[in-house]
């Protein structure tokens, strides 16, 4: 990334404006990453797609190495990783996963394309569920594709409707939420169909379903 671009990039930061599809936020180098797992980041149909580490980063993997990642790396271990870190923004930043060790117990996984044909997800439920937001949900380009509740359960908004979501939640606010998705051992998440802040419903979320 040359000068100009980099102030340009931080310019934007600073003023809390990113234009996701902007070409001059470029992704860095590949660099490595040391934590301790807090919890699962799973998607509602339902996958584990990363984890979330203890100081707030999240690190994702494709699905289909989900039953790979669950045997390795439980909650609570220590992970060194290789990965990419995709575009940063005001609201966080993702990084992809390109191999993650249990420090402990030393396996490996390794983001290798798929060999077998993906197994059958287990059915979505509806669930309600209500707590504070904790942090946002990172995409690839830095945007705001859900919300992190301090209890780790997850909430993934509607493609269309991540912008005009995110101008009206604030870290720290109270949701309460209703969608398709799961709750079992690795945590709970859901696609958000209808959504209230602080006790006042969001007219734009109302029967919505979620594309990552």
């Amino acid at each position: 990334m040359d000068s100009q671009r980099f102030e340009q990039m931080a310019r934007k930061l600073h003023e809390g404006v990113v234009n996701f599809n902007d070409p001059s936020t470029m992704k860095t180098k590949l660099s490595s990453i040391n934590g301790t797992v807090k919890a699962y980041l799973i998607n509602p149909k339902p996958e584990l797609d990363g984890l979330l580490l203890s100081d707030g980063k999240q690190l994702h993997l494709p699905p289909h190495l989900s039953t790979a990642l669950q045997q390795a790396v439980q909650p609570g271990d220590a992970i060194p990783a290789k990965v990419e870190p995709d575009f940063p923004s005001t609201f966080g930043q993702e990084f992809r996963i390109l191999s993650v060790t249990n420090s402990r117990s030393m396996p490996t996984v390794v983001d290798r394309p798929p060999v077998t044909a993906p197994s059958k997800p287990e059915p979505e439920q509806s669930l309600s569920v209500q707590g504070i937001v904790d942090s946002w949900l990172i995409g690839h380009k830095g945007e705001p594709k859900g919300l992190i509740l301090s209890d780790r359960t997850q909430l993934h908004i509607p493609h269309h409707l991540r912008t005009s979501t995110a101008a009206q939640v604030k870290i720290g606010e109270e949701v309460s939420a209703q969608g398709k998705g799961t709750c079992n051992n690795l945590g709970s998440s859901l696609a958000i169909a209808t959504l209230s802040v602080n006790g006042q419903p969001l007219q734009e979320l109302s029967g919505e379903s979620v594309s990552s």
